[in-house]
């Protein structure tokens, strides 16, 4: 199936909602150009979980993975989906690229942009991996759903329909996953008071943070 450019701006259209992004037309220029934004943002989130564990130390408690690292962990992994997501409609593009030239620019911008979402996503598991179970509960949860996401637009861009059901196949099977990753998470769920206890903490982090990081 030919990826129209329509068909590239329906691929990324929540991503531009998300963000806010000009309801114009858009190309394989401006999928690019968010893939940079991705990849920027992510690094300075990285960069900062080193500076809150230089200033105020590393939070590992049950409660401050709950209410703390692990939506943290979450909002990375979000990035790296939509990362993956971008390089999917750029690697359709170059196979449905007619001009030659531009079928190589888009298939070397692809192969560069997989190295370093690789390289990112290994960032991201040694982070938040190291933040105890209900972090690594969260953040595998949302590679789940990135892995979904990817499989429910590619399926609907190949005519193969063997492809097809083999894709829809490995989606049952993530979903299942998916339902047993979030039980798990949510079985780890402190109780109230252990989580208005974290809350009291991380404000007091973040105000010893804010200072150290203003002495600077």
């Amino acid at each position: 199936m030919k990826l129209t450019e329509e068909r590239l701006i329906e691929i990324i259209k929540e991503e531009m909602e998300a963000n806010s992004a000009p309801t114009i037309a858009q190309t394989t220029d401006y999928i690019i150009s968010t893939l940079e934004s991705l990849f920027d943002s992510l690094t300075e989130d990285l960069n900062e979980i080193e500076i809150i564990e230089e200033k105020a130390g590393s939070i590992p408690d049950k409660a401050l993975q709950w209410i703390w690292w692990g939506p943290r962990a979450k909002k990375a992994q979000a990035k790296v989906n939509k990362i993956k997501l971008n390089i999917a409609a750029i690697e359709f593009a170059a196979d449905s690229a007619d001009n030659p030239d531009a079928k190589k620019k888009l298939q070397t911008k692809a192969k560069q942009s997989k190295e370093q979402s690789s390289s990112l996503q290994t960032m991201v598991n040694d982070k938040y991996g190291a933040k105890g179970e209900i972090t690594k509960k969260y953040l595998a949860s949302e590679k789940i759903k990135g892995q979904l996401e990817v499989i429910k637009k590619t399926t609907g861009m190949t005519d193969d329909p063997n492809k097809s059901s083999a894709l829809k196949d490995q989606m049952k099977s993530l979903n299942k996953k998916l339902k047993s990753e979030d039980d798990a998470l949510k079985s780890l769920e402190p109780g109230a008071e252990e989580i208005e206890t974290a809350a009291a903490e991380i404000k007091k982090k973040k105000g010893i943070l804010f200072l150290l990081v203003s002495m600077k």
